[in-house]
């Protein structure tokens, strides 16, 4: 019987606890999602080959994998996801929320959790997050977040860089 994953029904941010490495206070942002903007790829991989001064064939060679990267645009930009994805604080003034911007660059880290609608599960367990403003002006557009999320190797614990689980049966 074929199997196909596809969409997204969960998708989850964390923080990373220090302790377990797991993720603790999860923030569902499934519905921040901006349509058809949410893909995972793999970057092609290097091979280097080392030869001999004589020889047009390879002595030695090398392989490395290309890097994963999850990218995606999120619609909801109020002040606490400004914080969540870009940094910065959150204060209230007069009632009203205001972000405001981190003075130096940010190295965000989280747990990332994400199933499709199949039923297949995805955590990478420490994501590098970077995310960017695009704020439309325009009379048909909208605000966005541009995000990017490259595993890392996790810290502590047994988990891998990214683990995939098949839909339970």
């Amino acid at each position: 019987m074929a199997k196909y994953s596809y969409g997204i029904s969960a998708f989850t941010v964390a923080n990373i606890d220090p302790g377990t490495f797991l993720g603790v206070d999860p923030v569902d942002v499934k519905e921040m999602v901006y349509r058809d903007s949410f893909n995972m790829t793999e970057e092609e991989g290097a091979t280097i080959d080392h030869y001999s001064e004589m020889d047009n064939t390879p002595k030695v060679s090398f392989t490395e994998v290309g890097k994963e990267i999850i990218t995606l645009q999120l619609m909801e930009t109020q002040v606490d996801n400004l914080v969540l994805f870009l940094g910065g604080t959150k204060t209230v003034v007069a009632t009203r929320d205001r972000w405001s911007k981190p003075t130096t660059a940010t190295d965000i880290e989280k747990f990332i959790s994400i199933t499709t609608n199949d039923g297949t599960t995805i955590q990478i367990p420490r994501a590098k997050l970077t995310a960017r403003k695009n704020l439309q002006f325009r009379r048909n557009g909208i605000w966005l977040i541009d995000v990017t999320l490259t595993p890392l190797t996790p810290k502590g614990g047994t988990l891998a860089a990214m683990v995939i689980d098949d839909p339970a049966a």
